[in-house]
Protein backbone atom coordinates (compact mmCIF):
# COMPACT_ATOMS: atom_id res chain seq x y z
CA UNK A 1 0.00 0.00 0.00
CA UNK A 2 1.33 3.73 -0.84
CA UNK A 3 0.21 6.12 1.51
CA UNK A 4 -1.36 9.66 -0.05
CA UNK A 5 0.31 13.17 0.51
CA UNK A 6 -2.52 13.51 3.30
CA UNK A 7 -1.78 10.37 5.13
CA UNK A 8 1.59 12.08 4.77
CA UNK A 9 1.03 14.86 6.45
CA UNK A 10 -1.30 13.73 8.68
CA UNK A 11 1.95 11.48 10.08
CA UNK A 12 4.19 13.76 10.03
CA UNK A 13 1.84 16.05 12.03
CA UNK A 14 1.46 13.30 14.96
CA UNK A 15 5.29 12.58 14.81
CA UNK A 16 5.77 16.60 14.78
CA UNK A 17 3.42 16.45 17.73
CA UNK A 18 5.20 13.40 19.65
CA UNK A 19 8.68 15.08 19.35
CA UNK A 20 7.85 18.49 20.12
CA UNK A 21 6.03 17.22 23.57
CA UNK A 22 9.83 16.07 24.63
CA UNK A 23 10.88 19.25 24.67
CA UNK A 24 13.84 21.19 22.79
CA UNK A 25 16.28 19.93 23.85
CA UNK A 26 15.15 16.46 23.59
CA UNK A 27 17.37 13.96 21.86
CA UNK A 28 14.73 13.42 19.24
CA UNK A 29 14.38 16.64 18.89
CA UNK A 30 17.49 17.67 18.20
CA UNK A 31 18.25 14.35 16.11
CA UNK A 32 15.14 15.59 13.69
CA UNK A 33 16.37 18.91 13.17
CA UNK A 34 15.66 19.83 9.41
CA UNK A 35 14.04 16.46 8.92
CA UNK A 36 10.26 17.90 9.39
CA UNK A 37 11.19 20.61 6.79
CA UNK A 38 12.74 18.04 4.46
CA UNK A 39 9.39 15.38 4.85
CA UNK A 40 7.24 18.81 4.38
CA UNK A 41 9.34 19.26 0.90
CA UNK A 42 8.92 16.04 0.03
CA UNK A 43 5.31 15.60 0.20
CA UNK A 44 4.67 18.90 -1.45
CA UNK A 45 7.05 18.73 -4.36
CA UNK A 46 7.16 14.83 -4.60
CA UNK A 47 10.39 14.38 -3.87
CA UNK A 48 12.72 12.03 -1.57
CA UNK A 49 15.28 14.08 -0.03
CA UNK A 50 16.87 13.72 3.11
CA UNK A 51 19.29 15.24 5.47
CA UNK A 52 21.09 11.53 5.94
CA UNK A 53 21.11 11.44 1.90
CA UNK A 54 22.17 15.56 1.91
CA UNK A 55 25.44 14.26 4.30
CA UNK A 56 26.51 11.69 2.09
CA UNK A 57 26.38 14.33 -0.99
CA UNK A 58 28.31 16.48 0.89
CA UNK A 59 30.96 13.85 2.73
CA UNK A 60 31.44 12.56 -1.02
CA UNK A 61 32.01 16.05 -1.87
CA UNK A 62 34.19 16.86 1.18
CA UNK A 63 36.62 13.89 0.96
CA UNK A 64 36.74 14.59 -3.11
CA UNK A 65 38.07 18.37 -2.05
CA UNK A 66 40.45 16.89 0.51
CA UNK A 67 42.02 14.82 -2.17
CA UNK A 68 41.90 17.71 -4.47
CA UNK A 69 43.61 20.10 -1.77
CA UNK A 70 46.21 16.90 -0.90
CA UNK A 71 46.86 17.07 -4.92
CA UNK A 72 47.47 20.75 -4.85
CA UNK A 73 50.13 20.53 -1.84
CA UNK A 74 51.58 18.41 -3.77
CA UNK A 75 52.30 20.53 -6.53
CA UNK A 76 53.22 23.55 -4.33
CA UNK A 77 55.83 21.36 -3.06
CA UNK A 78 57.13 20.78 -6.91
CA UNK A 79 56.52 24.04 -7.85
CA UNK A 80 58.66 25.49 -5.17
CA UNK A 81 61.12 22.59 -6.08
CA UNK A 82 61.61 23.65 -9.49
CA UNK A 83 61.46 27.18 -8.84
CA UNK A 84 64.28 27.00 -6.32
CA UNK A 85 66.25 24.79 -9.36
CA UNK A 86 65.57 27.35 -11.51
CA UNK A 87 66.73 29.93 -9.38
CA UNK A 88 70.27 28.31 -8.37
CA UNK A 89 70.63 27.88 -12.34
CA UNK A 90 69.77 31.16 -13.15
CA UNK A 91 72.93 32.21 -10.41
CA UNK A 92 74.63 29.91 -12.35
CA UNK A 93 74.39 31.60 -15.57
CA UNK A 94 74.63 34.95 -13.91
CA UNK A 95 77.89 33.74 -13.19
CA UNK A 96 78.81 32.72 -15.99
CA UNK A 97 77.94 35.89 -17.86
CA UNK A 98 80.29 39.22 -18.36
CA UNK A 99 79.38 42.28 -17.11
CA UNK A 100 80.12 45.65 -18.97
CA UNK A 101 82.76 46.66 -17.02
CA UNK A 102 84.08 43.34 -17.64
CA UNK A 103 83.76 43.84 -21.56
CA UNK A 104 85.45 47.19 -20.80
CA UNK A 105 88.58 45.53 -18.60
CA UNK A 106 88.58 42.97 -21.35
CA UNK A 107 88.80 45.66 -24.08
CA UNK A 108 91.43 47.34 -22.47
CA UNK A 109 93.64 44.51 -21.96
CA UNK A 110 93.04 43.15 -24.98
CA UNK A 111 94.08 47.20 -26.76
CA UNK A 112 97.25 46.82 -24.25
CA UNK A 113 98.30 43.32 -25.58
CA UNK A 114 97.97 44.74 -29.23
CA UNK A 115 99.99 47.25 -28.78
CA UNK A 116 102.90 45.37 -27.22
CA UNK A 117 102.67 42.97 -30.28
CA UNK A 118 102.50 46.16 -33.08
CA UNK A 119 105.77 46.87 -31.16
CA UNK A 120 106.98 42.96 -31.00
CA UNK A 121 106.27 43.29 -35.35
CA UNK A 122 107.97 46.56 -35.69
CA UNK A 123 111.00 45.26 -33.66
CA UNK A 124 110.63 42.04 -35.78
CA UNK A 125 111.06 43.66 -39.21
CA UNK A 126 113.56 45.78 -38.34
CA UNK A 127 115.94 42.68 -37.23
CA UNK A 128 114.51 41.11 -40.34
CA UNK A 129 116.06 44.52 -42.42
CA UNK A 130 119.19 44.28 -40.64
CA UNK A 131 119.84 40.87 -40.89
CA UNK A 132 118.31 40.56 -44.96
CA UNK A 133 122.27 40.14 -45.85
CA UNK A 134 122.66 37.10 -44.49
CA UNK A 135 119.39 35.33 -44.91
CA UNK A 136 120.42 32.19 -43.85
CA UNK A 137 121.97 33.30 -41.11
CA UNK A 138 119.90 32.70 -37.58
CA UNK A 139 119.45 36.25 -36.70
CA UNK A 140 117.67 36.79 -39.80
CA UNK A 141 115.70 33.32 -39.68
CA UNK A 142 114.89 34.07 -35.80
CA UNK A 143 113.83 38.15 -36.80
CA UNK A 144 111.47 35.84 -39.59
CA UNK A 145 109.91 33.52 -36.75
CA UNK A 146 109.56 36.04 -34.68
CA UNK A 147 108.04 38.54 -36.36
CA UNK A 148 105.07 35.41 -38.23
CA UNK A 149 104.29 34.63 -34.52
CA UNK A 150 103.78 38.26 -33.19
CA UNK A 151 101.84 38.88 -36.55
CA UNK A 152 99.96 36.23 -35.98
CA UNK A 153 99.15 36.59 -32.32
CA UNK A 154 98.44 40.62 -33.19
CA UNK A 155 95.49 39.55 -35.79
CA UNK A 156 94.14 37.00 -32.94
CA UNK A 157 93.52 39.83 -31.02
CA UNK A 158 92.35 42.07 -33.36
CA UNK A 159 89.51 39.24 -34.37
CA UNK A 160 89.13 38.68 -30.69
CA UNK A 161 88.50 42.69 -30.27
CA UNK A 162 86.03 43.20 -32.98
CA UNK A 163 84.07 40.01 -31.60
CA UNK A 164 84.31 41.50 -27.54
CA UNK A 165 83.37 44.91 -29.23
CA UNK A 166 79.99 43.60 -30.89
CA UNK A 167 78.83 41.46 -27.75
CA UNK A 168 79.25 45.09 -25.88
CA UNK A 169 77.41 46.76 -28.36
CA UNK A 170 74.63 43.93 -28.73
Amino acid sequence: MIATKEQERKALEKIKKIVADLGPDSYLSTAFKGCFEDAEYNIEYDFACSPYDRWISEKRRADSLEERVTELKQEIIQVEKNYETSQEQLKKKEAQLISQDDIVSIVRLIGDRKQELDSEVRNAAERIVVAAGDPESAAFKNAVSDHRAAKQEFDFYNALSSRILRIKTE
